[in-house]
């Protein structure tokens, strides 16, 4: 409804899986440090939804990739960057409006 697009609008499923059988999770992260770069460069506006909470309560960790995205922006203060979901436990949240119930 805003327009908001990912990394799947920019990557081709066939790039991404090029680059995981090439060089695995270090090939996947640098396309997508490319990917968030790229974003960087073009002044796009960045909303933070948050993690994937239902793969970390799975995993108990968080996406490398959502790490990676989280820190490039963090680090340069990128002024385009707003985080938006709101945390209710270690391994749960959302974004009022969004998510589903």
């Amino acid at each position: 409804m805003i327009g908001a697009e990912t990394i799947s609008d920019y990557i081709s499923d066939a790039a991404w899986e090029g680059a995981k059988r090439a060089g695995g999770l270090e090939a996947l992260k640098a396309l997508n440090r490319r990917w968030i770069e790229q974003m960087m460069q073009q002044g796009r506006r960045i909303i933070d939804i948050g993690p994937d909470f239902a793969e970390k309560r799975i995993r108990g960790i968080r996406s490398p990739f959502y790490e990676l995205e989280r820190r490039a922006l963090r680090e340069r203060g990128y002024p385009f960057y707003s985080k938006v979901f709101r945390r209710s436990g270690r391994f749960s949240g959302g974004v009022p409006g969004l998510d589903f119930p």
